[in-house]
């Protein structure tokens, strides 16, 4: 938010190397995803979307983290049992779910109530409909989704986004495990469209 700041600059390039790498495709449903818990991903979802509505691109920050959701903390909202999972079992409409943010033109859709079973939640056609009827109102959808090793939620969810930025933290993730990471997105069909290296 402190748009002078060298964190918010740097979240400026990444945006940019978004916009041009992706500059023919425009895709409007990027994933975010790391190997492991405690990567950051989280954060830059977050600090990116800001970036994109500061450019004037109508956002959505989309939590699909249903395991951990840690957004509306950050955006300081109380999703009050509505949000994505309600919209999904039928109990709320999607227009009524969606929350204006602090940032113009960023928008926020929080995980609503827990779900007992999310890999099979993201799996079904309802979410991928609602990805689609989102994708008509915004120009970019950042989706935070779990860490790709632990559970099988963020393949489901990058072989359903356009384009997926894979997160890794600098004296924490190793070799293997972003080599594991990177090859199960693959697997399914992901564009991984490049790395951040956080911390």
């Amino acid at each position: 938010l402190d748009s002078k700041s060298v964190w918010a600059e740097t979240y400026r390039t990444m945006r940019t190397s978004v916009l041009f790498s992706d500059s023919k495709a425009k895709s409007r449903t990027i994933l975010v995803t790391s190997p492991q818990a405690g990567d950051g991903k989280t954060t830059v979802v977050s600090n990116l979307a800001i970036a994109m509505a500061q450019a004037g691109q109508k956002t959505l920050v989309l939590e699909a983290d249903f395991r951990r959701p840690m957004q509306n903390r950050i955006f300081g909202a109380n999703h009050d049992n509505k949000g994505l999972s309600s919209v999904l079992a039928g109990a709320d409409e999607l227009e009524k779910v969606i929350k204006t943010t602090c940032v113009p033109g960023l928008d926020l859709l929080t995980c609503g109530p827990d779900v007992t079973n999310p890999s099979e939640t993201l799996h079904g056609e309802s979410f991928n409909q609602i990805l689609k009827l989102l994708a008509k109102q915004y120009d970019r959808i950042i989706v935070d989704s779990p860490p790709v090793l632990p559970v099988t939620d963020a393949q489901i969810l990058a072989s359903i986004c356009q384009i997926t930025i894979l997160v890794l933290r600098a004296e924490k993730s190793t070799r293997k495990a972003s080599q594991q990471a990177h090859d199960a997105l693959l697997r399914v069909g992901a564009r991984v469209l490049g790395v951040v290296v956080n911390d």
